[in-house]
């Protein structure tokens, strides 16, 4: 089970992200979530991570709770454009 901040988190990422149309729906298993992405998506959230410390207005800390919701391919692109 989520702990009560990770709950808060994820509702705060999932309120931004269907705001700024990058997903649809979302469903948490456990201590995941598993966002449906809009078309193109997943490259408006790596832009805006790329470009903002604050992505579409959340806390800073949210940034990690962003990256785990990300497809694994997404993420490694993240990592290419991050230079890791």
């Amino acid at each position: 089970m989520m702990t009560k901040n990770e709950q808060a988190a994820y509702a705060r990422i999932v309120e931004a992200l269907k705001k700024n149309r990058c997903i649809t729906g979302c469903r948490f298993e456990e201590r995941s979530a598993f966002p449906e992405w809009a078309p193109g998506g997943c490259d408006l959230v790596i832009n805006e991570l790329l470009r903002s410390h604050t992505p579409f207005g959340l806390k800073k800390r949210d940034r990690g709770y962003i990256v785990l919701m990300l497809p694994l391919d997404m993420r490694r692109k993240l990592d290419a454009a991050l230079g890791l």
